[in-house]
């Protein structure tokens, strides 16, 4: 009977130090995504940032270019809104910015064999462009909500584990006393 009481809390202890290092890595990825913006803004308010420096700052920061485009976009949006004083004059620099990221990495927001297909797609059928971009807008919102729900989808599984352990283990111990 200890036996199974000892499998019970055993579990529970896996299920909960694998909750805390994937909670570890989600933090680590922010803050490795907040520096990345810190740099970049750092870099626009002393007026020497240039494309192929965020670049470099990105890999710096294990940013993949669906990152960038992402951390491009909020500052554009902090510096159009005034959020960010910092940014107040480089809502044409981030815009510039923004416009050379999508021609080196077209349909960044897509994964990369996507990316690719449609690049050489859209390649082929120049007349066509404007097409091509609407598919991707589609894809890219199907694409992104599709990932925001498996995420969801995950963290559920994972907690409703930690949780019927938490219960395994409750009702094996109250069998006890």
């Amino acid at each position: 009977m200890s036996m199974s009481i000892n499998s019970a809390l055993f579990g529970m202890t896996i299920g909960a130090v694998i909750g805390i290092f994937s909670n570890l890595k989600d933090l680590a990825d922010i803050k490795w995504r907040n520096q990345f913006l810190r740099q970049i803004t750092e870099g626009l308010s002393n007026g020497n940032l240039e494309y192929e420096d965020i670049q470099h700052i990105a890999e710096r920061w294990s940013q993949d270019r669906k990152a960038v485009l992402f951390s491009l976009r909020v500052l554009l949006s902090k510096a159009l809104s005034g959020d960010e004083a910092k940014l107040k004059d480089s809502c044409n620099l981030l815009r510039q910015l923004l416009r050379q990221h999508e021609q080196a990495e077209p349909y960044a927001e897509l994964p990369e064999n996507i990316s690719i297909q449609l690049t050489a797609l859209s390649a082929s059928c120049e007349h066509e462009a404007a097409l091509f971009k609407q598919l991707a807008t589609s894809l890219s919102e199907l694409y992104s909500s599709n990932q925001r729900q498996i995420s969801r989808q995950s963290k559920l599984a994972f907690w409703s584990v930690v949780i019927g352990m938490v219960g395994i283990a409750i009702g094996v111990v109250s069998c006890f006393k």
